[in-house]
């Protein structure tokens, strides 16, 4: 369990994708309640740090990883230490964090913008926390990273 830890948690990307995030994030945090933002600029920033902070699948996917390594090998380790109970709150606590944004920029802007902001970061997120932090594309031929078609077509 330990090596899965390691291989999944503590590789640089894994590591720097979450503090970037943070980053990001609390920036954009600190420019909305200064109300340095303008309006529209403001909306937009609302949508993307909802959309990030709700799919990012960075925690979950690691979380989950370590419930079916648990399951396939019935190795407990993991569960003594608190990664699993991190993940869990950061999965958790985006999700919670993201509703309030989404519903602060529902609250001030109309639902076909905000909505396809927070859509877009959505699917951004998912992509980089997947695609890049988790490998989930690693060893794909690079037709099928480049053509959208490709990826759902078997090879």
């Amino acid at each position: 369990m330990r090596d899965l830890e390691a291989q999944l948690f503590f590789r640089p990307t894994s590591v720097a994708y979450p503090v970037c995030e943070l980053v990001a994030i609390i920036a954009a945090n600190a420019a909305l309640k200064a109300k340095l933002l303008s309006p529209n600029i403001r909306g937009i920033a609302l949508g993307v740090v909802a959309g990030v902070l709700m799919r990012n699948v960075f925690f979950m996917k690691g979380l989950i990883g370590l419930i079916q390594t648990t399951v396939s090998t019935g190795n407990f380790d993991a569960w003594w230490r608190p990664t699993p109970y991190i993940l869990a709150a950061a999965a958790g606590g985006g999700a919670v964090f993201g509703h309030i944004f989404m519903r602060k920029g529902l609250g001030e802007y109309k639902g076909v913008f905000m909505v396809t902001i927070f859509e877009g970061a959505h699917i951004s997120a998912a992509c980089l926390s997947g695609c890049v932090v988790m490998e989930e594309m690693a060893g794909a031929p690079c037709g099928a990273i480049c053509c959208t078609g490709a990826v759902f077509s078997p090879l």
